[in-house]
């Protein structure tokens, strides 16, 4: 049943712009309790050509992938979209969020 539930969620994300940006906005829980579901979940909304997400919410996309690639291994991606974070709106709280993940990693404090 959760398999099914998942994947409608995913459904309503692609036809309904406002759902990605809310599923985006909640994610960092996501990210903590199922990461790997959290890294499908935001690598579909943010791949989504047809949806145009804002600033904050992209910025907040790919820090919340970011952390999700980080906790399912995937740590060079995490890079990536931490950077990517940081591009999508420099300012941010999330930003800041990703400077501090990038900082943990050259630090060693993971």
């Amino acid at each position: 049943m959760a398999s099914s539930v998942r994947s409608s969620h995913s459904a309503r994300l692609s036809v309904y712009p406002l759902a990605s940006a809310r599923y985006i906005a909640r994610s960092p829980m996501s990210a903590m309790r199922e990461p790997e579901t959290a890294y499908r979940t935001l690598s579909s909304a943010l791949a989504g050509e047809e949806v145009r997400l804002g600033a904050k919410y992209l910025s907040a996309g790919y820090y919340n992938l970011g952390l999700a690639c980080r906790r399912t291994g995937r740590e060079q991606e995490a890079v990536r979209r931490f950077n990517e974070a940081i591009d999508a709106l420099p300012h941010s709280l999330y930003a800041y969020a990703a400077q501090q993940a990038l900082k943990e990693r050259s630090s060693g404090k993971e």
